[in-house]
C-alpha cells in the first residue's frame, strides 16, 4: 500500500485502520489531529479512544470529532470534544513521567474545551486502573452539553452543564456555570451559579447556588435540608474566615454554606406551571444588586479559565481543592473570587501561555443522591 493512503494520523503512537476508528495509546502524545482524512464523512462511524494518560494537542486546532469518545483516566484534550452518541469520561488522574521537574505528578482528566453529545455524556469510574492510579477530579474547562449529562464521580466544570433530556449528578460536581436540564435534574453534592429545569427537579444534601431562585417550569421541585444559597455576605464569611480567595469543591466541607442561609421544603411554592424554591418570601428586602456583584465576580471567573487555562503541557498545576474527605482547604490556580491579576508570559512559546505553577492535591469522596434524605425516611448519618 503506498504511504500516501495510510492516512496522515497513523504512526508508532496511535492504533488505527484510518476509516473506523483511532486510538491513543496510553501515556503516549498524540500530535496529529483525529480526523479521518481519507473519507470524512466516516465521522458518523469514527470511535476514539484516548488511552489513560495520554496527550490530544495537535498541531492544528481541530479537537475530536467522531460517533464515540471514550477518554481514559488521566488524559489531557486540547480543543472540543464531540461525540455524536456518546462522550465517556474516566475519574482518576495517572502518573506523567515526561512532566518537569522532580518526580512524577499524578495529574487528572482535563479537557481544555466543551464537551458536546447529541447522545450521553457520562463521567465514570475506570473500567481498569494500573498501579499510578489516584483519586483526581475531571476537569472541564468549557461547557458540557449533552441530550443525557450523568456524572458518577468527582468533577469540575468551568462553564455551564446543560441537559436535553436527563441530568444527574451523583457524585460531587462544582460548576463554575448555570446548570439547567430540559427535562428532570437530580443532583446532590452540587455547586452551582443557578440550578433549573423544565420538568422535575430533585437535589439532595449539600446543594449550594449562587442565584437565590431554583425552579422548574412545569415540573416539581424536591429539595433536602442542606440546600444553601451563597449570599455575598456568606461568600465573604467565608473567605475571611477560611483565608480562601477561590471558589471550588471546598465548598462541601464548609458548613457555613448550608447553615446560614439554606433553603427548606417550605421555600418551595407554585410558579405558573412549576415550582420555586425561594426565600424571598421571608424578608422585605431583596438585595438583588448585592447578588449582581456575585454575578459578576462568577461570570468574570468563567472569562478567565476559558480564555486562558492551564496549558496541556503543562503539568505543575494547582488544583481546584478538595471534594470532600476533610476540612483542608487548598486552593491555588485559575478560579479566583476577587481581583487578583493572573500573570500571563506571552514571550516564551504558542504553546505556554501560563507560567503559573500548578501542583493538584485533591480528597475525593463519592456521594450519591440518598432520597432517604429528601424523603425524611432515613436518618442522618
Amino acid at each position: 500500500m503506498p504511504e500516501e493512503a495510510k492516512g496522515a494520523i497513523t504512526s508508532d503512537k496511535i492504533e488505527t485502520d484510518n476509516t473506523n476508528f483511532a486510538t491513543v495509546r496510553a501515556d503516549q502524545t498524540c500530535e496529529e489531529a483525529l480526523v479521518p482524512r481519507e473519507n470524512a464523512y466516516r465521522q458518523l462511524n469514527w470511535q476514539v479512544t484516548l488511552e489513560k494518560g495520554s496527550i490530544y494537542n495537535p498541531q492544528e486546532d481541530v479537537g475530536i470529532y467522531a460517533d464515540e469518545v471514550d477518554c481514559k483516566y488521566g488524559v489531557q484534550i486540547h480543543g472540543d470534544v464531540f461525540g455524536r452518541s456518546a462522550v465517556s469520561l474516566e475519574h482518576g488522574g495517572a502518573a506523567h513521567s515526561g512532566a518537569d521537574g522532580e518526580g512524577t505528578p499524578v495529574v487528572g482528566a482535563r479537557i481544555v474545551g466543551s464537551v458536546v453529545s447529541e447522545g450521553q455524556v457520562d463521567v465514570t469510574a475506570p473500567g481498569s486502573r494500573m498501579d499510578d492510579w489516584e483519586p483526581r477530579p475531571v476537569q472541564v474547562y468549557g461547557d458540557v452539553i449533552g441530550d443525557h449529562v450523568t456524572v458518577e464521580e468527582p468533577t469540575v466544570v468551568y462553564g455551564a452543564v446543560t441537559a436535553e433530556t436527563t441530568l444527574r449528578a451523583n457524585a460531587p460536581l462544582v460548576v463554575i456555570g448555570d446548570v439547567r436540564s430540559e427535562g428532570i435534574l437530580e443532583a446532590s453534592d452540587l455547586f452551582a451559579f443557578s440550578v433549573s429545569a423544565r420538568d422535575d427537579v430533585t437535589l439532595g444534601r449539600n446543594v449550594a447556588v449562587v442565584n437565590p431562585e431554583i425552579r422548574t417550569d412545569e415540573g416539581s421541585l424536591t429539595i433536602a435540608d442542606r440546600v444553601g444559597i451563597l449570599t455575598p455576605d456568606l461568600l465573604e464569611h467565608i473567605r475571611s474566615n477560611n483565608d480562601v480567595d477561590a471558589v471550588g469543591p471546598w465548598v462541601f466541607d464548609v458548613d457555613a454554606v448550608w447553615e446560614r442561609s439554606a433553603l427548606v421544603p417550605a421555600d418551595v411554592s407554585d410558579h405558573g406551571s412549576g415550582q420555586v424554591a425561594s426565600r424571598a418570601w421571608r424578608t422585605v428586602a431583596d438585595p438583588a444588586g448585592q447578588r449582581e456583584g456575585v454575578r459578576q465576580t462568577f461570570t468574570s471567573m468563567i472569562e478567565r479559565t476559558r480564555k486562558q487555562p492551564p496549558d496541556v503541557e503543562e503539568f505543575r498545576y494547582a488544583g481546584v481543592g478538595s471534594i470532600g474527605g476533610g476540612t483542608e482547604i487548598t486552593v491555588e490556580g485559575d478560579v479566583v473570587a476577587g481581583d487578583q491579576e493572573k500573570r500571563v508570559d506571552e514571550s516564551t512559546t504558542a504553546v505556554d501561555r501560563s507560567t503559573e505553577i500548578h501542583d493538584e492535591s485533591t480528597t475525593v469522596e463519592d456521594s450519591v443522591v440518598n432520597r432517604s434524605d429528601i424523603d425524611g425516611g432515613g436518618e442522618e448519618d
